[in-house]
C-alpha cells in the first residue's frame, strides 16, 4: 500500500486552472461541486493515483522502507515505523521535483477530455 502523506499532497495544490479546460470536462465538473473551479485544492488522492499511472520514474521516491498507517478514531493518523511491517510505504518527490511541477503535471491531465484517450508526452514523461 502506498501513501502520500501530509508534506507530499498538502503541499501541491491542482485544479486552480480548471476554467482552461473544455466545460464537458469531468473533471472540471467534480471540482466545481466539490472545492469550486479554479480554487484548486491539496492533492494527496491525486498524487498517489499519478505515481500509480507512472511509477517512481524521475518523479517519486519511496520515504521509507518499513512501518505502517495507524488511523486514530478521530480521522488523523500517523507513521509507525515498525521494521516487521515492510508492505506499506509513502512517496516523495525525487530531488530536482518541485510542488509546482507536480501540480502542472496534474493540471496538465485535468485538461485532457476521457474521448481524447492520449496522454501528451510531457505527462508521461514528467
Amino acid at each position: 500500500m502506498i501513501f502520500s502523506g501530509a508534506s507530499l499532497g498538502g503541499n501541491i495544490t491542482s485544479g486552480s486552472r480548471l476554467s482552461d479546460s473544455p466545460a464537458a470536462s469531468p473533471v472540471r465538473a467534480a471540482y466545481r461541486w466539490s472545492v469550486g473551479c479554479d480554487t484548486g485544492g491539496g492533492s494527496w488522492d491525486q498524487v498517489t493515483m499519478l505515481y500509480a499511472v507512472t511509477g517512481l520514474g524521475d518523479t517519486f521516491r519511496f520515504g521509507n522502507w518499513y512501518g505502517y498507517n495507524r488511523v486514530h478514531r478521530d480521522g488523523s493518523n500517523s507513521w509507525v515505523l515498525d521494521p516487521k511491517v515492510r508492505n506499506q510505504k509513502w512517496i516523495e518527490l525525487t530531488n530536482g521535483v518541485s510542488n509546482a511541477t507536480v501540480a502542472a503535471i496534474l493540471d496538465e491531465l485535468y485538461s485532457i477530455l476521457p474521448s481524447a484517450r492520449r496522454v501528451p508526452v510531457s505527462v508521461a514523461k514528467p
